[in-house]
């Protein structure tokens, strides 16, 4: 009896050796697993912080960067603005210029030669001006433009005497420096002829602009309803310099140009090269 009890105390020691045995491997496991999740989380941890480290670094990056570009887009802008303002005295300089010089000539020629520079002068200046006065550099806006020079080439002329009565439809769209001044060159050539033309013999009569964006194509049309011409067609032909520079001007836009007496005269333009600017 003392045997088998004896036997049976040392089956329960055993048992409970083992089960502590169990209950060390048990606590050793769940401390490596709590080591691994630990380093684990210390893991995501530090890379979560590297991450972020480093998208603030570059966020900080990017906005100086940004700040850069739009300093350097708004010294270009001021600096365009400038160049543009300077262009435009120095042309109303040119202006002033031929307009005290015309005050000695007598001859009616020569007169009329330096009032049509000074329109022509203008016209440029008038571009310039739009540009540096404008909240874009880039574009012309051919509305307040062409209203613009209309209205300083029929002062010129002292036009109002002769009430001459304007009618205007001008598209509100924004060309490039490129595309306004031959348009605005050709627009006051037009009109210089059409008021030493038409209305030479009249105390009254009609002009009329107009400008239309087609899509691919510009419309531009100056009419009258003056005394017409004898032959249309001598028209694009002449030798006058105002003609010749025209005709210099087409080439240069790719357009076409149709004259018609109906009485009255129409020039219409068709221009397929032209570069239009966004608002944006």
């Amino acid at each position: 009896t003392q045997e088998m009890q004896a036997r049976f105390d040392l089956k329960d020691k055993n048992n409970q050796l083992a089960i502590q045995e169990l209950e060390l491997a048990r606590e050793k496991q769940q401390k490596q697993i709590s080591t691994i999740v630990a380093g684990l989380l210390l893991a995501l941890g530090l890379t979560v912080t590297v991450f972020l480290i480093l998208r603030s670094k570059t966020a900080r990056i990017l906005r100086r960067q940004n700040e850069i570009i739009d300093k350097a887009l708004k010294e270009k802008e001021l600096l365009l603005k400038e160049i543009h303002h300077r262009v435009k005295n120095n042309l109303q300089f040119i202006s002033s210029l031929l307009n005290l010089q015309s005050r000695h000539i007598e001859d009616e020629k020569a007169l009329s030669a330096l009032r049509e520079s000074r329109s022509r002068v203008q016209a440029m200046s008038l571009i310039h001006q739009n540009l540096y006065q404008g909240h874009l550099t880039t574009g012309v806006n051919a509305g307040e433009y062409l209203d613009q020079l209309i209205d300083t080439v029929l002062d010129s002329y002292n036009v109002s005497g002769k009430k001459v009565e304007l009618k205007k439809v001008i598209d509100p769209i924004r060309m490039d420096i490129e595309t306004a001044i031959p348009i605005g060159l050709i627009v006051n050539e037009l009109i210089c002829n059409a008021i030493k033309h038409a209305f030479s013999e009249t105390e009254s009569g009609q002009l009329g602009v107009t400008f239309l964006n087609q899509g691919d194509t510009l419309l531009l049309q100056v009419e009258d309803d003056g005394k017409g011409l004898a032959n249309p067609d001598l028209v694009t032909n002449s030798g006058s310099f105002g003609f010749r520079l025209i005709n210099l001007l087409l080439e240069k836009l790719k357009a076409t140009l149709h004259v018609q007496s109906k009485p009255g005269t129409s020039v219409t333009l068709v221009i397929q090269e032209f570069q239009l600017v966004s608002e944006t």
